[in-house]
């Protein structure tokens, strides 16, 4: 279990990682300006609080593991928008942005609910030790992808 999570939580903080690094770029590619792409990218931040603070209302009643199924649903909807019509990239980033701040308290909940308050602490720092050294490393291996792919 500790090494499926684990691997979840690695996948999602690139996935995330690597957009946000990307996200000017990939919207100013779907045809919307540097202003507008600003503008649109502004929106991230509100909706991971406003995503969170719904999140903690409601989300005490339920399990975190539909918690964390929410936030994979609303960052895969993000995504889909964005790659379907930029005259949907607003409605992109509230998705994304929604589901990247449920995934942020989902990353505490989620653990202590699947293997409780003993284990917790070194549950959490293992994952965490991992996660952080994939973040790390994103910004690097999507810029010499980006880099590759614009050279063809």
């Amino acid at each position: 279990m500790f090494k499926l999570l684990t691997a979840g939580f690695i996948l999602a903080s690139v996935i995330m990682t690597a957009i946000s690094v990307q996200l000017i770029a990939v919207l100013q590619a779907q045809g919307i300006s540097l202003a507008a792409a600003l503008g649109i990218a502004a929106l991230l931040g509100p909706s991971q609080v406003g995503a969170r603070a719904i999140d903690i209302l409601i989300g005490k009643q339920a399990h975190p593991i539909w918690s964390a199924l929410g936030s994979s649903v609303l960052v895969a909807l993000g995504l889909l928008c964005v790659i379907m019509s930029p005259t949907m990239a607003t409605l992109s980033i509230v998705l994304y942005g929604a589901g990247s701040g449920i995934r942020s308290i989902v990353r505490g909940t989620l653990p202590l609910a699947l293997f409780g308050t003993r284990i917790y602490p070194i549950i959490l720092g293992r994952i965490a030790r991992q996660t952080l050294i994939a973040k790390a490393l994103i910004p690097l291996a999507g810029g010499t992808c980006s880099s590759a792919t614009a050279q063809r």
